[in-house]
């Protein structure tokens, strides 16, 4: 139940907020660390209430995706999501001066499909509907939407 926490605490709460909060700084340290950031995060909330990690920082894959030439994404992959409410893709959307920027996450449901949801600057969950399980069908439906 604890490591349970410790996951939507990252995925719903910390990167978000860290993304939103240090926009550049954060996306550089992402994409450099190449999934260790995340990973070296989740192993301090699991620390911080005694729990032990169960995850390896090879569970954790960055990719940068060129949109065009102001629109990026970085996806991260996640461990596979175990219940409901964890997160099987986590993206970052944004333009170059992080003047517009969406937080995307892809969520298992209980019933065997997957949501698209997302967190806002101020910590409104949002409900994008049925997430498609393609890829390329993902990055559309998230495009379309960040583009509005």
């Amino acid at each position: 139940m604890k490591l349970k926490k410790a996951r939507y605490t990252l995925e719903h709460e910390a990167l978000p907020l860290f993304y939103f909060e240090n926009k550049n700084l954060f996306m550089l340290s992402l994409l450099e660390s190449n999934g260790e950031l995340v990973y070296d995060i989740m192993d301090d909330f699991c620390d911080k209430i005694e729990c032990e990690n169960l995850y390896k920082k090879e569970d954790y894959k960055v990719d940068a995706l060129n949109v065009d030439e102001e629109v990026k994404i970085v996806r991260v992959t996640m461990p596979d999501p175990r219940v409901e409410l964890e997160c099987k893709y986590v993206y970052f959307m944004f333009d170059l001066k992080f003047e517009k920027m969406k937080y995307f996450t892809v969520e298992k449901a209980s019933f065997g499909k997957e949501f698209l949801c997302g967190w806002d600057e101020h910590r409104n969950h949002l409900n994008y509907g049925f997430c498609p399980e393609d890829l390329n069908e993902q990055l559309q439906k998230i495009i379309q939407i960040y583009m509005g």
